[in-house]
């Protein structure tokens, strides 16, 4: 999908809520201790690639919800979007080529 069509799609969604700055904060720490989580299983030999394009995937959700209300967002929701595109591309590549969790 284009970038314009994965923001459609996030937009389409409304769970969990992100209408307030508050509210996207809430969630990014939730992201941030995710993301420590999957750092650490990565130094530990321990890949998912679905939990990591998972991950992206919700970032790029409360980023492209948070820059609907603060278009100053627009540059970091546009990254956090081409990410979970990298990271789903990756997973799918892993899947097929039977490289799941390690």
């Amino acid at each position: 999908m284009a970038h314009d069509d994965l923001r459609q799609h996030l937009l389409r969604q409304s769970s969990p809520p992100v209408t307030t700055p508050m509210e996207a904060l809430r969630l990014m720490t939730r992201l941030v201790t995710e993301s420590d989580e999957l750092r650490m299983q990565t130094l530990r030999g321990e890949t998912d690639p679905d939990a990591v394009a998972g991950h992206h995937r919700r970032l790029a959700y409360v980023l492209v919800h948070l820059a609907e209300q603060h278009p100053e967002f627009r540059e970091e929701a546009d990254a956090a979007l081409a990410r979970w595109s990298d990271a789903d591309n990756a997973a799918i590549s892993a899947a097929v080529d039977g490289r799941t969790v390690r």
